[in-house]
C-alpha cells in the first residue's frame, strides 16, 4: 500500500468535505431534527442548519490554510 503524502492527504480530505456537507443537509437528514424541541427559543431545525453551516465553513478555511502550508512546504 503506498503512503499517502500530507498533501495528498489534504486534497483528499477536501474533495470528500462537500459532499459529507451535502450528505448532512438532505431532507431525510434535516427531517430528524424537524421536531418540536428548542435551542434557548429557537427551532431545533434551525440550529442544526446554521451549526452545520458554520462547520463547513471552519472546515473549509482550515483545509484551505492547511493546503496553501502543504504545497509550499512540498518538495518538488
Amino acid at each position: 500500500m503506498a503512503k499517502l503524502t500530507p498533501l495528498r492527504r489534504l486534497k483528499d480530505i477536501a474533495a470528500i468535505a462537500p459532499i459529507f456537507g451535502f450528505l448532512l443537509l438532505i431532507p431525510p437528514v434535516i427531517g430528524l431534527f424537524a421536531t418540536e424541541a428548542t435551542v434557548f427559543g429557537a427551532p431545533l431545525v434551525l440550529v442544526y442548519l446554521f451549526a452545520i453551516w458554520l462547520a463547513l465553513i471552519l472546515i473549509a478555511a482550515i483545509l484551505s490554510q492547511r493546503l496553501s502550508q502543504a504545497e509550499r512546504d512540498d518538495p518538488k
